[in-house]
C-alpha cells in the first residue's frame, strides 16, 4: 500500500487561494489530483475549514505521534471513530492503542474530500478510510466516473434539479457509463423523488443510479419499480458469528449459563445488528456478559392481556409504565411478546387473527412513530375493540 502525502500550502498556491481569507467551504475549479494507494489518479473534490476546533496530539503505543482535530475520523478495531473517543488507530502496523492524547489549541483544521474509496495511508503510517458498498461497486466493478449524494443532508428538488441532473446528461470521457449515488435516499423530500423519475429515464442510456435506503417503504412506487431491489439482510447464524467475534475481540467471557440469553437477544433484535451490539455492550459487567432479561416475564404479559381482555385498558397504561423496567423501556419487543400471548390463549380462533393483525399493524408502524409508548397504548385500545 503506497503512502498519500500532501501539502495543504502546495495545494493553496496551485488553486490561488489565499489561505488568509479562506472560506467555510470551498469547492475546486481546476481540478488537482493525487496518487491512491491503488497507483491511480483520482481528483480532490473540494476542501472544508473547520474553525475553532480543538487540536489535539494523539501518540500510539508504536511511538508514533500525529496531531488532528478531535473530530478526526480514525479506524478504530474496524469502526470508524472519531479520534476524541478512539481507543486504537489503524497504522500500517496494524491496531495500536492510543498511550496518550492530550490537547495541544484551538485551531484550523483543514480537510481534504477525496472521491475513492480506497484506505489512505498518510506518511505517519496512519491509515485513513473512506468507503461503502455503493462505491466500491461504482469503483472497483464498473470502474467508472460516479457522483455521490449524501441524501440525509442534500436531500431537496435543487439538488436533484442541479446536481444530479447536470452530472447525469452528460457522456463520460471515457464511454462508459456514470453512476449517480444516492445515500441515504430514503431521506430525498417527495418533491426530489418525483423530480428523480424522469432524470432515470432519460439519461438510462449513459448513466445508472444506486439508491440506498433503511427504509424501502419511504422510496415511492414509481422510483422502486425503475431499480432492481436488493436485500442485504444477514443470515441470523451470521449474526450471532460476528457477535462471538466481538466478545472474543474485546476480551467477554461468556459462560455457560449466558449461552441461551445470548442466542435469545440476538434473535429479539434481529436483524438489527447495532441495537444488538449496543445490548451486549449494557450486559457487560467486569468483562463478563450478564444479559438479566432477554424474555419479558409472562406474569407482566398476562396482566396487561387480561386488562385488555376485562376492557380496562384505560388503566393498563399505568401498570406497563411503572413496569418499564421489564421490558427495558422496550416497546417493539413488548408488542412481540404480547402477539406470541395471544396466539398460546383460548380466544376464538376469528378474534384471535384480528388482534394478532391489530399487533403486526402497531409493530410495522413502530418503525417510524416519534412516541413508541403511545403507539402501544393506541395497540391495546384497538385490540379492546377486537375482544368486545
Amino acid at each position: 500500500m503506497k503512502k498519500l502525502s500532501i501539502k495543504i500550502k502546495d495545494l493553496f498556491a496551485y488553486l490561488q487561494i489565499d489561505n488568509t481569507q479562506y472560506e467555510i467551504v470551498q469547492h475546486v475549479t481546476n481540478n488537482i489530483y493525487v496518487q491512491t494507494p491503488t497507483g491511480e489518479l483520482t481528483p480532490i473534490l473540494g476542501y472544508v475549514k473547520k474553525c475553532n476546533n480543538k487540536i489535539i496530539n494523539i501518540t500510539l503505543e508504536n511511538k508514533t505521534s500525529f496531531k488532528c482535530s478531535e473530530n478526526h475520523i480514525v479506524i478504530d478495531n474496524g469502526n470508524q471513530v472519531v479520534a476524541k473517543y478512539a481507543t486504537a488507530v489503524l497504522t500500517l502496523d496494524g491496531d495500536q492503542q492510543i498511550i496518550n492524547r492530550e490537547f495541544v489549541k484551538y485551531g484550523d483544521v483543514y480537510d481534504i474530500s477525496i472521491g475513492d474509496p480506497h484506505l489512505y495511508v498518510t506518511p505517519n503510517n496512519v491509515i485513513h478510510h473512506n468507503t461503502s458498498l455503493a462505491k466500491i461497486l461504482v469503483h472497483d466493478v464498473l470502474k467508472c466516473n460516479y457522483l455521490y449524494i449524501n441524501a440525509s443532508d442534500e436531500n431537496g428538488i435543487d439538488t436533484i434539479r442541479n446536481k444530479v441532473s447536470n452530472f447525469s446528461q452528460t457522456k463520460s470521457f471515457d464511454g462508459k457509463v456514470k453512476v449517480v449515488i444516492l445515500d441515504e435516499a430514503d431521506g430525498i423530500t417527495a418533491g426530489g423523488q418525483q423530480a428523480l423519475r424522469n432524470l432515470m429515464e432519460s439519461y438510462s442510456d449513459y448513466t445508472r443510479f444506486i439508491l440506498t435506503a433503511n427504509y424501502k417503504h419511504k422510496i415511492i412506487t414509481p422510483l422502486q419499480s425503475r431499480c432492481q431491489s436488493i436485500n442485504l439482510k444477514p443470515s441470523i447464524e451470521q449474526a450471532v458469528k460476528r457477535c462471538v467475534s466481538i466478545l472474543k475481540q474485546e476480551n467477554i467471557d461468556l459462560e455457560d449459563d449466558q449461552k441461551k440469553n445470548f442466542v435469545d437477544l440476538i434473535k429479539n433484535h434481529f436483524p438489527d445488528l447495532r441495537k444488538t451490539i449496543n445490548e451486549l455492550q449494557k450486559s457487560v459487567i467486569n468483562g463478563k456478559l450478564t444479559i438479566k432479561h432477554t424474555q419479558i416475564d409472562n406474569a407482566f404479559i398476562e396482566n396487561i392481556f387480561n386488562h385488555v381482555a376485562s376492557k380496562n385498558t384505560l388503566n393498563v397504561r399505568k401498570v406497563y409504565i411503572a413496569g418499564e423496567s421489564v421490558f427495558q423501556n422496550d416497546y417493539t419487543s413488548l408488542m412481540k411478546q404480547l402477539l406470541e400471548h395471544v396466539y398460546i390463549t383460548d380466544l376464538p380462533d376469528l378474534k384471535k387473527k384480528e388482534m394478532i393483525a391489530v399487533i403486526a399493524d402497531h409493530l410495522y408502524r413502530a418503525v417510524f412513530v416519534v412516541d413508541h409508548e403511545i403507539n402501544f397504548f393506541a395497540c391495546l385500545l384497538t385490540c379492546e375493540k377486537v375482544i368486545s
